[in-house]
């Protein structure tokens, strides 16, 4: 049988970088790419009906609620995306397509803070309201995986970036706020929250090429970190892109943006995904930051021309 290959959230930062890269890959079979505009997960007729016009044989579920920061004021549509949306989604996978490999990314955020790296193994605990729904969506899934037989690979994904990413995460907001600076059109100084946090930090290019890894060697029914395995301060984050512009850039401390029980630190360990896949992170820090500014540079220019 053909694969067929279905991305939802395709509209979302990680979405259009796998739909990117999938779609410039020879080998992959043709990707079918969900918007919220095309089929709203929370709506289960509309899931049911896509998918049995589809059957997918491999499917990505990046579709989701995905601010850590915004679910302490929209709790209720964090959940019904996360969790109600993802069992609409296996409930027409089950009646539609029930041979699909699914790969479902979770987040770090799932687990109890820890004052070293985070395994697999270790405790569950989400101290905010995105971290428990997508715990309640990892449940969910592993119930469907055990007790009904869809091959369905989770991952806890730590923190990301890279070109397209919104404000809403700290190191886009700073390369932002760079951008604009650097235009003459705003004040020159950065508000910041709490820059001691220390955050295990990959380019979106490393985590996409993680799911495609996964999706292709990882193990039905298993859990698996994708990070770098290495923390850095956010302080050290904002300094390094504070280096890449040549503008006198202040910083100040605004206590709006201090998060509710943040994680002081939020590291994982990848052996057991780089065990299993070989896959290991090829892009520096440095590197995504550049290219994190620059894309921001690029989209201020659109935005004044």
């Amino acid at each position: 049988m053909p694969h067929r290959v279905l991305v939802t959230g395709a509209a979302g930062f990680v979405g259009q970088h796998l739909v990117a890269a999938l779609r410039a890959d020879d080998v992959v079979a043709p990707v079918t790419a969900w918007r919220r505009a095309d089929v709203d997960l929370v709506e289960a007729g509309v899931v049911h009906r896509a998918v049995a016009a589809l059957r997918p044989t491999h499917v990505y579920h990046c579709a989701g609620a995905a601010s850590t920061a915004n679910s302490w004021r929209t709790r209720a549509a964090t959940l019904r995306t996360n969790v109600i949306g993802t069992q609409h989604l296996l409930d027409a996978l089950q009646a539609h397509a029930p041979g699909a490999r699914v790969l479902i990314p979770g987040s770090a955020f799932v687990y109890h803070p820890k004052p070293t790296a985070l395994t697999e193994d270790d405790a569950l605990g989400p101290i905010n309201p995105y971290g428990v729904s997508k715990l309640a969506q990892e449940m969910l899934a592993r119930r469907v995986a055990t007790a009904d037989g869809l091959d369905i690979i989770l991952t806890r994904s730590f923190t990301h970036i890279g070109p397209g990413q919104g404000t809403g995460y700290a190191a886009s907001s700073f390369a932002s706020r760079i951008a604009r600076i650097e235009t003459g059109g705003v004040e020159p100084v950065i508000d910041v929250g709490a820059l001691d946090a220390r955050r295990d930090i990959l380019d979106v290019r490393d985590t996409v090429a993680a799911y495609r890894a996964l999706m292709n060697r990882g193990r039905g029914g298993t859990v698996y970190n994708v990070c770098s395995s290495t923390a850095h301060p956010m302080q050290t984050v904002l300094d390094r892109l504070l280096a890449l512009s040549d503008r006198p850039i202040g910083v100040r401390v605004d206590a709006a943006r201090l998060r509710p029980s943040d994680y002081p630190l939020l590291l994982g360990d990848n052996a057991r995904l780089t065990g299993a896949t070989g896959w290991r992170p090829t892009v520096s820090l440095d590197e995504a930051l550049a290219r994190l500014l620059d894309d921001w540079r690029a989209r201020v220019r659109k935005e004044v021309a």
